[in-house]
């Protein structure tokens, strides 16, 4: 039997590939389509949701802070949107990810060999990852070109907000790609 995640985790899933905005787009369009490689089906309390009824019924969208994401009905429902139980099935949104893992995670070239590796390479904090991912919320059409300090002053609140410690600047510098080491 297949594992059913909630829409929200589904789109966190396809976020760091996507972008927030892009992960939301991905999930309504692969619920309209009709290539099964691609397509993801959307389950109402446990039953399979027809994709004419979502094409004009419903659609995911980012909740309001922009932190998660939730189905929203675009006409009247016979009750609430909250008071059933929406999910995707966990594999449908792996493959969705094959091809964006591909676009995002760059292949080493055949003809270079692999530098020797002197010391294990440790993966990055995830504090990195919730930097980037309040940027994002905060600049969705990147932020690139954005300021240190006016990245560190909007997330810094977000972390506040969620009554966190702020991260020291050399966290968001290596973070957001502006030092290395």
């Amino acid at each position: 039997m297949a594992r059913k995640i909630s829409v929200n985790d589904a789109v966190l899933k396809l976020r760091p590939a996507f972008g927030p905005r892009g992960a939301v787009n991905e999930m309504n369009a692969a619920m309209l389509r009709d290539d099964d490689d691609k397509r993801v089906r959307l389950f109402c309390d446990g039953h399979e949701v027809d994709p004419n009824f979502i094409e004009t019924h419903l659609k995911v969208q980012l909740a309001r802070r922009g932190s998660s994401a939730e189905i929203v009905a675009k006409r009247a429902l016979d009750k609430p949107v909250e008071a059933y139980r929406w999910g995707v099935d966990a594999s449908e949104i792996e493959a969705l990810l094959g091809p964006a893992r591909a676009r995002v995670e760059p292949q080493p070239a055949a003809a270079e060999p692999e530098p020797p590796v002197e010391a294990p390479q440790s993966e990055e904090p995830p504090i990195y990852g919730v930097i980037r991912q309040f940027a994002d919320e905060e600049w969705p059409q990147g932020w690139a070109y954005v300021d240190t300090s006016q990245i560190m002053k909007k997330v810094g609140e977000k972390f506040e907000g969620r009554g966190w410690p702020v991260p020291h600047r050399d966290r968001f510098l290596r973070a957001l790609g502006r030092r290395k080491g």
